[in-house]
């Protein structure tokens, strides 16, 4: 079985094709083979067909597409006979990954990029030309892409302009320059603004003494950039320029001249907050964090991890502290953007890329209008360099494409309570462990103040239930009256009445972290998830809320799904009843009961509902 993706979609078994006809069809379908092996979960798709507004009937709309797929590739599966797998909320397409057209295309293209930097150039320009004879046509050209599904294609498109970069730089070095013109040529008519293509068509003429031509490819550039952008060329397309002038050329052209053509200051920004004061544990996750993102690419764009978890675990002080532990690998720079994505008011797109350019040195008249030409530049800027760019807080990190560099040399780390980015390094940021809570607190208020209240500080760190934001408060509250017990602030904790009162500090207000993605639902989801707060048992599943509520399953599992994704409620897999069970951290409980009170006393919630839910529990 082939599944080919550079290209109009394709399924094929032998001679036989298996592509669905029907556009949405075809759309689940692509989703699940570009995300091949992995589990792409029930939401994703239905954010993929119907973006933001999804009709009444998304669910079983999306279990028929699935039967007929299902139905489709039955009995062809290379590794199972039945390669579409129902997994807990989502499915999964497993296939070799050599089946995929995309897949073997990543593949050869870090192997030529790895024998160029090897020095092999013959290696590299046969790898990278085998890759890009894979493609035939833009990525997914028939397919009717969502927001999911064209960030994956952008990609795509991305690496095969770096792949196609690379195998022509690998055949200069071989000097085949006679053969590269006309194609030089073709992509410098495609792409009138790439200054990497000028560079190589200018420095392939002069190879083949026709050198006024490559002076006149030049002042070309130069008058479509002025006109355009209103910028020069780069520094070091002036400095080939003049090399050309001297007819001294016989290199390629600086690792740095790519992309569209803005003049900056080369700087190496430096904008890393300072990193926590107060940091426990984590040590295994700190590792991990960074070995990924000093790790070698496995793709010809960069590394791309992305830090998800509930509201105050602590997610921007780990990607803080380990951006300050890998700094010194990215000497060209760090640059932190806060998205605002847990506010009222995220940062919009355009926004984001003036402040990054910013940095780089591009204000002012020089900064372009359109979010596509933003993006550009910034590429550009950053094409090769060795930057590490950290995007907190994003709104949710399958919006963050036009943010993101195209070179393979930048690492981006990105924390979000929302969806990953497809393709991103997912790791998911745990509560502490007790002992780790016990650390943090002897780290704000003294381990000798914690040793003589060992007993109150283990219920400190238990009515906090390993929050880190809930920890950081107790430990604020505490560290601003040195005579306060410790015993005090754990019986405020245990009494449901001032329990969220006491983690309301400042800057550390759990609560409102909660609010945030409560005020994000809409009203029935809102009412539904006070009501779940009179759930007794641990963890529950859709049975027992499509009882509490009176609604169907199906229903039921979608409320479930979308409080999980807004981090309200917490997913596992529980093994003896070989199905999905959510719950509570404490705290959100303890939330979700105080709206719920709330709700009755200001009759928002029918007093009867309320009853209703009690009674049914009861039996």
């Amino acid at each position: 079985m082939r599944f080919q993706v550079l290209g109009p979609l394709q399924v094929t078994v032998d001679e036989l094709d298996l592509t669905p006809t029907a556009p949405k069809p075809r759309q689940v379908l692509a989703l699940l083979v570009m995300r091949c092996n992995e589990v792409v979960r029930l939401s994703e798709l239905i954010t993929e067909l119907w973006g933001e507004d999804p009709p009444p009937s998304a669910l079983p709309t999306v279990q028929t597409y699935i039967y007929k797929l299902r139905k489709a590739l039955r009995g062809h599966g290379v590794a199972l006979p039945d390669p579409l797998l129902t997994r807990p909320y989502g499915y999964q397409l497993v296939i070799p990954e050599e089946s995929v057209d995309a897949r073997r295309f990543i593949r050869l293209a870090a192997a030529g990029q790895a024998a160029f930097e090897q020095a092999d150039h013959a290696t590299a320009s046969q790898k990278l030309g085998e890759a890009l004879a894979l493609w035939r046509g833009a990525a997914l050209a028939d397919v009717s892409a969502g927001e999911l599904l064209s960030a994956r294609a952008t990609g795509l498109e991305e690496s095969r302009l770096d792949a196609l970069r690379l195998r022509i730089r690998a055949d200069l070095e071989l000097g085949r320059h006679h053969t590269l013109i006309s194609e030089l040529k073709a992509l410098t008519a495609q792409h009138p603004l790439n200054e990497e293509f000028h560079a190589q068509l200018m420095l392939a003429l002069h190879r083949a003494n026709r050198r006024s031509e490559a002076l006149a490819t030049y002042q070309h550039l130069r008058a479509v950039l002025h006109t355009e952008l209103g910028t020069e060329p780069s520094v070091s397309l002036r400095e080939l320029h003049r090399t050309l002038l001297t007819s001294e050329a016989s290199a390629p052209p600086a690792p740095g001249v790519r992309g569209g053509g803005a003049t900056a200051t080369r700087t190496s920004p430096a904008q890393l907050p300072a990193s926590p004061p107060y940091f426990s544990g984590r040590r295994a996750l700190v590792k991990r964090l960074s070995e990924a993102l000093l790790a070698p690419p496995q793709r010809t764009t960069g590394r791309l991890v992305t830090l998800t978890g509930m509201p105050g675990v602590g997610k921007t002080a780990l990607a803080v502290r380990v951006a300050h532990d890998v700094r010194s690998r990215f000497a060209d720079g760090q640059l932190y953007l806060d998205l605002g994505g847990s506010t009222a008011h995220p940062v919009p797109v355009p926004e984001a890329l003036a402040t990054l350019l910013g940095s780089l040195g591009i204000t002012g008249d020089r900064l372009p209008e359109s979010i596509d030409e933003r993006s550009a530049l910034f590429r550009t800027l950053v094409a090769r360099r060795r930057v590490l760019l950290i995007l907190d807080d994003a709104p949710s990190a399958t919006l963050i494409g036009p943010l993101l560099p195209g070179s393979a040399s930048c690492a981006v780390l990105v924390t979000t309570r929302g969806h990953p980015r497809p393709g991103a390094d997912r790791m998911q940021v745990p509560l502490l462990a007790a002992q780790e809570g016990i650390e943090l607190l002897e780290l704000m208020v003294g381990r000798d103040r914690v040793r003589r209240e060992l007993a109150a500080a283990h219920e400190i760190v238990g009515r906090c239930g390993g929050l880190p934001l809930a920890m950081y408060a107790a430990g604020v509250r505490l560290a601003a009256r040195p005579e306060r017990p410790l015993a005090d602030l754990a019986a405020r904790l245990r009494d449901p009445e001032t329990q969220l009162e006491e983690l309301r500090v400042s800057n550390c207000d759990v609560p409102a972290r909660y609010e945030i993605s409560y005020q994000r639902l809409q009203e029935w989801e809102r009412s539904a998830f006070r009501l779940l707060s009179l759930i007794r048992q641990g963890n529950f599943g859709v049975a027992e809320v499509s009882g509490l509520l009176g609604c169907e399953p199906g229903d039921a599992r979608l409320l479930l799904e979308r409080l999980a994704e807004q981090h309200l409620l917490r997913v596992e897999w529980h093994e003896p009843r070989r199905d999905v069970r959510y719950g509570f951290h404490r705290l959100v409980r303890a939330f979700a009961r105080q709206r719920l009170e709330t709700a009755l006393r200001a009759e928002a919630d029918p007093a009867p509902a309320g009853r209703l839910a009690k009674r049914r529990l009861a039996m």
